[in-house]
């Protein structure tokens, strides 16, 4: 005999309807296992919200005492636990994924905007005068000025400089990429997509905090991590055929 635990849980549902289980419970009727000693039992029923530990921890190490007194009562041969762990450690980022899809309809026109200007006109513009590789170069270090006001005086007031650094590295880095997307596509809503999720991403790390880029405390360490991972992520794709062949840029259209 098997049982499974959670069965009306996203992962315990799953194995439920999959898996050969003579008995499916959830906490509601978890007393039916008791004394059924069966075989296999696999306990899918903790629950997946992890952040409660942090937040309300006398309630979840009840849950988890709870949890042992159900597997104990159960009297299984075998048991497998399943538990899950929450990459954020705040629901409200699960609703700001949620509305991602639909922010990007209200927001889409300062991104489209900022594409356009920086890879679909000047791109063009500085390749025909500098070639393929200088030209993305050189857009990165122009797009890293662009931002030197807010850098300094939002940004991060107490570490500006590190800030002006850490925004070129960005922006050479990320400006290959992006102009890679948009050579590899003929397509402006490419970039344009992946400026907004990148821009975005600072919120869904943050649990929503959109704030969290203001007086940041940036040190050379930091820095240095991003140069590596610019490196590592972004920067190779200099190496590809987009950026080869006849320096002089042939042009694309914006579909």
């Amino acid at each position: 005999m098997n049982v499974l635990v959670g069965h009306t849980g996203f992962v315990g549902n799953n194995l439920y309807r999959y898996g050969s289980f003579e008995l499916g419970v959830n906490s509601g009727s978890v007393r039916e296992a008791y004394g059924t000693k069966p075989d296999l039992c696999v306990y899918a029923g903790l629950r997946a919200e992890k952040y409660l530990a942090n937040q309300q921890p006398e309630k979840d190490w009840q849950m988890i005492e709870q949890a042992k007194e159900n597997i104990r009562m159960i009297k299984q041969q075998k048991l497998v636990l399943i538990s899950t762990i929450d990459v954020f450690k705040s629901p409200v980022t699960y609703r700001i994924l949620f509305v991602l899809p639909i922010n990007f309809f209200l927001v889409f026109t300062a991104f489209f905007g900022e594409e356009y200007g920086w890879r679909y006109y000047f791109t063009p513009f500085l390749q025909q005068h500098f070639g393929k590789v200088k030209g993305v170069l050189l857009l990165g270090i122009l797009w890293g000025l662009w931002h030197l006001p807010v850098n300094v005086f939002y940004y991060s007031p107490h570490t500006w400089l590190q800030s002006i650094v850490s925004q070129q590295i960005t922006c050479i880095g990320m400006g290959i990429f992006f102009t890679y997307t948009y050579l590899k596509t003929n397509n402006i809503w490419v970039p344009v997509i992946l400026h907004f999720l990148n821009n975005n991403l600072v919120v869904i790390l943050n649990s929503g905090n959109a704030g969290a880029i203001n007086n940041q405390l940036i040190s050379w360490a930091d820095v240095l991590l991003l140069l590596i991972l610019n490196l590592v992520l972004f920067v190779p794709f200099i190496l590809t055929k987009e950026f080869r062949g006849a320096e002089k840029y042939t042009g694309k259209t914006a579909d």
